[in-house]
């Protein structure tokens, strides 16, 4: 009897390890893929560029991540070398949730390239935003970040400010100009 349960810990133990050596032949496949990612993001020759981005997507299936997984890293690659383009796509392939984050970055740094201070870009920048915030459903938290933006710009701002403050309901925003306007 004692060496029956012997044998059932012994054979638990070795399925646990090989589980935990598969699993962490997985994280390695998803680190390399990782890496020539970065790589592949990196390089200017088109050519080049699309080899690692082939080699990182097999070598993260290799690691078992599924596709909606692969487009949120491939996402947040992307984003962070600031093609807005690209990242949108990308987090268009993501889970449900995945891809309602996905968005939202890519309103914010929308946001964030309509005023850094190019006049001309902001117009085109800020619509881009509010078409991101709307497939994020966070139209009045953008709109309400996009308000603050142009109200952080001074009186001059003031009336774009108040249309993305009525748009985000940011009552008391919009009293807050009004106030400014009246005690002018």
């Amino acid at each position: 009897m004692k060496s029956r349960v012997t044998i059932k810990i012994l054979a638990l133990s070795m399925a646990m390890i090989m589980f935990l050596f598969q699993a962490s032949a997985q994280n390695k496949d998803v680190d390399k893929g990782k890496e020539a990612l970065k790589k592949a993001l990196e390089q200017k020759d088109a050519s080049k560029r699309q080899d690692l981005i082939t080699k990182a997507r097999e070598d993260f299936q290799k690691g078992g991540l599924k596709p909606q997984e692969m487009a949120l890293i491939f996402g947040d690659a992307y984003l962070e070398k600031g093609d807005l383009q690209n990242a949108a796509s990308q987090y268009g392939s993501a889970s449900k949730e995945d891809k309602k984050e996905g968005f939202k970055k890519v309103a914010d740094a929308y946001v964030e390239l309509a005023f850094s201070g190019d006049e001309k870009a902001e117009g085109k920048a800020v619509n881009k935003a509010m078409e991101f915030y709307r497939k994020a459903d966070a139209v009045k938290e953008g709109a309400r970040g996009i308000g603050d933006k142009y109200y952080a710009k001074g009186a001059a701002g003031y009336g774009k400010a108040l249309d993305y403050y009525i748009i985000g309901g940011a009552d008391v925003k919009v009293e807050e100009i009004a106030k400014e306007y009246f005690d002018k």
